[in-house]
């Protein structure tokens, strides 16, 4: 009896060693994988979308470990989607496209992400109506421009017809001078020669 009692004293003792020993190896791999997770977590807390790729050993586990892991590349998967659509979008209005459709990925935007959907209409809308309003004003620029030259042609023909006149007003003033120039010219010989007559006469 002694025997048997030795031996189930041993064999408890393996047995007890043996749950230790693989509590131990699983309490070690468990601590090491939360390490891993902690570590995807930290890494998305800092906005790292691809901090799921480090998980990916955990997906199909229904674990926590595994749960954890399934939910933090969903958020990761719909972060990206979102910010690629968003970066389409804008992309597209900068390129001078405010027809581009921002509402064909409106599923990708779940939970609180749908005001991003209404944001984006917004400043799609004012920038149209921004554009229009710049369209409009270049237009009455453009407008008033051209009258302006209109006018500025106006006056500069005007002028050249002003130029004209007075160059021929000129002209004339200065053949009306050569003309009183010559009569006076005239006149005094007619005169000299009248008084060449007299003193002829009278000799």
């Amino acid at each position: 009896m002694a025997v048997v009692r030795q031996l189930m004293s041993a064999v408890c003792a393996a047995v007890t060693i043996i749950i230790i020993l693989v509590t131990l190896a699983i309490i070690s791999r468990t601590g090491k994988e939360l390490i891993v997770v902690e570590n995807a977590i930290s890494s998305l807390s800092e906005f790292d979308l691809y901090a799921d790729k480090e998980l990916e050993k955990f997906y199909g586990r229904k674990d926590e470990i595994g749960l954890i892991a399934e939910a933090a590349h969903n958020v990761c998967s719909h972060l990206r989607t979102v910010l690629e659509d968003i970066e389409r979008i804008l992309n597209e209005i900068a390129d001078g496209n405010l027809t581009v459709d921002v509402e064909i990925n409106e599923r990708y935007y779940i939970g609180d992400l749908k005001m991003l959907t209404g944001t984006l209409k917004t400043i799609r809308s004012k920038l149209t109506k921004v554009l229009k309003e710049i369209s409009d004003v270049s237009s009455h620029v453009n407008e008033e421009a051209n009258q302006v030259s209109s006018r500025a042609e106006s006056l500069s023909h005007g002028a050249r017809n002003q130029a004209l006149s007075i160059h021929a007003l000129s002209d004339a003033v200065e053949n009306i001078e050569q003309q009183a120039d010559t009569t006076a010219k005239y006149a005094e010989l007619a005169e000299n020669e009248n008084i060449q007559s007299h003193r002829n006469v009278q000799q």
